[in-house]
């Protein structure tokens, strides 16, 4: 069965280290401190769990947060997370990086104002296996029971990937994702410090799926 990712947002690898813990998987979210290239080489480096990379943009120059990326995938991140909205020019060092260490590559897409319709998701996900995607990540906001059903809906295809609705009604997405195919489902630390709105705690996700099972 899938596994669960705690995102972690914490500005000191004193507190990644706690907050890496407890989950067999946990997402750094780069963008949240600003970490050098020593300390991010410590960090990937010196991991006894999987790590996934992700830096978003916006807070630093594309440059500098190309560098870390590219960092941190040749420390020994197990993923990297890369927008579709980046340029071809961005991406492509850091998919050739992982390439040689052998990180899987996430391309993700987030829309926090809506799910777009079944169309749109679909040319999300070849365009992402375009992109050099080994696991496509969607997360849209879902505003109705129907937007989940229709997120959900996407595990009916073959690729791997990881299909999320962000807001309340997007809660059970990430709970039936654990069970449609996703290798793994996105988790708050139990210290309650959300990266996407709906996201439930490590220790909410655990005792959905202790209570459900294999």
């Amino acid at each position: 069965m899938s596994k669960l990712c705690v995102a972690v947002s914490e500005d000191s690898i004193e507190q990644i280290v706690r907050e890496c813990s407890s989950a067999d998987i946990s997402e750094i979210r780069l963008d949240y401190a600003s970490f050098s290239e020593k300390e991010i080489n410590e960090i990937f480096s010196s991991a006894k769990r999987k790590l996934v990379a992700t830096y978003r943009p916006g807070k630093v120059e594309e440059e500098f947060r190309q560098n870390m990326l590219i960092t941190a995938v040749k420390a020994g991140a197990y993923y990297v997370d890369l927008e579709i909205e980046n340029s071809r020019e961005f991406n492509a060092p850091i998919i050739d990086a992982a390439r040689l260490t052998g990180c899987k590559v996430i391309i993700s897409y987030h829309n926090y104002q809506l799910t777009p319709d079944n169309c749109e998701l679909n040319d999300i996900i070849d365009k992402s296996i375009s992109y050099g995607a080994d696991i496509v990540k969607i997360a849209c906001l879902a505003r109705s029971q129907k937007d989940a059903a229709r997120l959900l809906a996407l595990y009916q295809r073959e690729e791997e990937m990881i299909i999320l609705g962000m807001g309340d009604y997007g809660k059970i997405t990430r709970v039936a994702s654990l069970y449609l195919g996703a290798p793994f489902s996105f988790a708050a630390p139990d210290s309650g410090r959300t990266t996407a709105p709906g996201q439930l705690t490590f220790s909410q996700m655990q005792s959905i799926k202790d209570l459900i099972g294999d």
